[in-house]
Parts: structure tokens; sequence; C-alpha cells
């Protein structure tokens, strides 16, 4: 038969939370017809990730294992996560986050319903680091009901910043090898701009607003140490005000940077906390993707700019409690 859905694991040093995450994903496939498979592309780890999956390919010949080597970054590790996949669509998938039950009968539901989909996105709820808490379930949807997108600019729309998650994706594996890679290396955004990329021609997609995806956040930081994310947030927003020149609406654009705007404040303030010295080209980008919203001028920048030693945890608290409360006086000002 041939492969109806991958769920591709991009792999990096996972061997803290990988068992979990294909535990969740294996414990589901008993009762499905359908042929799946899961495909990890390991980006060289270090660490016992290379034993867990052999442990696990012994047990499941579904599962495939690619192991680059070296470490070739964490967007072409995605590219070749999807390339080195089979299925029909594929589900990226983060080597730390966890399935829902049924979340994989939910997905092939919606392909059986709609077989040329261009984009399916499921939404999510965050986590603390042993997923027993919930801290955020994204019910952000205009609606509690699933939603059927006839544009690529409905769905941004009805999604918004929610559908730049890795593991909430799941993308047609023809059009994704269709899109020219060259230019989106280096943002740990892939994801995000070849999406946007092949959408805007595929326009059909489809939200299930159910979160089957328990996103790992709180108390992670192997990805986002050092102020990381500041400089990812800053090629998210980057690529955000692009959209328009692939043929977007200009307020999909607009209304999407609002909403990643909504926690710069929280990120700076991380970014300084983890002694983050912001150097001039990053200053300059922020400058030219958020230098028209006035809580950056008045909250975000000064945040960035106190110096690191301002930021003992009595102080941070501080700091951010004023910079939770100016940013909800400004938030009805934001343009």
């Amino acid at each position: 038969m041939a492969i109806k859905l991958s769920i591709a694991v991009p792999t990096y040093n996972g061997s803290r939370y990988i068992r979990e995450a294909l535990d969740s994903i294996i414990s589901q496939l008993d009762d499905i017809d359908e042929e799946i498979e899961i495909v990890i592309s390991d980006n060289a780890s270090t660490d016992e990730t290379p034993d867990i999956i052999r442990e696990y390919q012994n047990r499941y010949s579904f599962i495939k294992y690619f192991r680059n080597e070296e470490n070739l970054g964490a967007d072409r590790n995605f590219d070749l996560a999807v390339r080195r996949s089979t299925g029909e669509y594929v589900w990226l998938f983060s080597d730390d986050d966890k399935l829902k039950k049924g979340a994989i009968e939910k997905v092939l539901e919606v392909l059986k319903e709609y077989p040329n989909i261009g984009l399916i996105w499921v939404n999510y709820g965050i986590y603390d680091e042993d997923l027993s808490v919930c801290s955020i379930e994204r019910r952000d949807l205009k609606t509690m009901e699933d939603v059927y997108c006839n544009s690529a600019d409905e769905f941004y729309a009805t999604t918004h910043i929610l559908s730049t998650t890795c593991s909430t994706n799941i993308v047609k594996r023809s059009s994704w090898n269709d899109v020219d890679k060259d230019g989106f290396i280096g943002s740990n955004f892939i994801h995000v701009s070849v999406i946007s990329s092949y959408l805007i021609k595929e326009n059909t997609a489809y939200c299930i607003n159910y979160p089957y995806v328990m996103i790992r956040m709180q108390g992670v930081s192997r990805w986002a140490n050092e102020g990381k994310l500041l400089v990812y947030s800053v090629n998210l927003a980057s690529i955000i005000r692009g959209l328009s020149k692939q043929g977007y609406k200009k307020d999909t654009a607009n209304k999407m940077l609002d909403h990643a705007m909504g926690d710069m404040w929280k990120t700076c303030i991380t970014a300084k906390v983890q002694n983050l010295n912001p150097s001039l080209s990053l200053l300059k980008a922020m400058i030219k993707n958020y230098g028209t919203h006035p809580s950056f001028w008045i909250i975000d920048l000064p945040l960035l700019l106190l110096p690191g030693q301002t930021y003992n945890s009595k102080i941070t608290r501080l700091v951010y409690r004023i910079a939770k409360k100016g940013y909800k006086e400004l938030k009805g000002e934001l343009p």
C-alpha cells in the first residue's frame, strides 16, 4: 500500500523526550488501516538518540532512521525530514512534543474528506516541561469548530501566528518539494516560508480546532538559550513582512505581525535574562520589522537596552509586571 501519511521527526540530541513523542504516535496506529510511516532525521546527535531509535526500529518496521554525517542546521534537517519521507502528506513533528489520543485518526478523516487539501493545521496547547500542566490552550480561532479555508489569506486570517509552530502542520509533500528553498535556510522557520510559498497557489487548507498537539515549551531551552528566541522571532517577523511579495494581502501580513508583537516584551526580557547583548544588526532588523508599532519603542526596545546586570530575579519580576501593564494599556492602540 502507498504511504498516506508520514510523520517526520527532525531531531538533534533528543534523547530526553523523544521516547514520549514516539510512544504518543505509535500508540495510535493499532486501529488504523492506512499506511503510516515514522521518519526520523537525526542532525548528527551526540547523545543517546541513535541508540533509542535503533531500539524502536527493532520493534517497529514502519520507523525509518536517517542520520546526517554532520549537523546541517535546523532548517536543512527539517527539509531533509520531509524529503526523506514517502507519504503523500507529511506531518512535521518536534522530538519533544506529544500527540493526544485520536490525533492521527482525525487527520486521516480530513484527508479522506478532502483528498487534495493543500495543508492541514492542528491546534495545540502549551505545557510545562513534564507535560502535566497546560499553561495555555490555544483556542483562538474565530469559531470553536474546525475551519475549511478556501484561500491562503483566509488560512492565515484564521490561524494568524499559531500556524508558525512546527508540530502543528501537515504538508503536501509534492508541493513542499517543488519549492526552491535556497533563500529560506538560516531562519529556523523554513516550514513557514515553504508553506506560505506553496499555499498561495494551492489555496485550500483545513484547520482542526481541537488542541491535539501538546507543545513542551516551559523549561525547554536547548533550542532557545542565550537569547536565540529573540533572534528567531525577528526572523519570523521578516518572513511575515515578506508575505505581500508572494501575493498575500497586506492586511494578512499586518495582522499576523500584530499577533507576533503580543509577546515581544516577554521575549526581550527572556533574552536579557539569558545575557544577550543585542548587536547593531539585530537592533536594525528589529526596527525594520517592528518600528511601526508604538509598543516597540515604548516597551520592547527600552527593555532590550537595559543593562544586563540589572536583570536579577527581583528586578526582572518588577520589569515584567511594568511591561505587562504597559502593553495592556497600549494593546488597543496597536495599528
